[in-house]
């Protein structure tokens, strides 16, 4: 499935959508995985703002990010993550060591923490 962050809050509410569609077809909702494309860049200070006026996500500090993810785990069942620069930018070395690093390590141990 893919869901697009410019929708508000991740797009959470379009999963809605591809459940029905799944058992519409004789297919268990819950075997479908979701994966997130996320726009955005991994900064040294958090934001004061980590969302536009519309909803998208635009990135923050990798607490920030953390946060924002463990939630899309927990709370809608994210199975994964795409992260890819905003714009038409290429991605750079610090932001990929940051998500691999620091973010997804965190990601994993805060679901761990949370499921028990």
């Amino acid at each position: 499935m893919f869901v697009s962050t410019r929708r508000v809050v991740f797009g959470f509410g379009a999963h809605t959508g591809v459940d029905e569609a799944a058992a519409a077809v004789g297919r268990d909702p819950g075997e479908v995985r979701t994966v997130f494309n996320l726009p955005g860049r991994i900064t040294e200070r958090p934001l004061p703002a980590t969302r536009t006026p519309d909803g998208t996500w635009v990135g923050g500090s990798v607490g920030q990010w953390v946060e924002e993810l463990t939630g899309a785990v927990l709370e809608h069942g994210a199975a994964g993550f795409t992260l890819f620069p905003p714009g038409h930018e290429a991605q750079d070395d610090t932001t990929l060591a940051r998500w691999a690093r620091d973010v997804a390590p965190a990601v994993r141990e805060a679901v761990a923490r949370e499921r028990g």
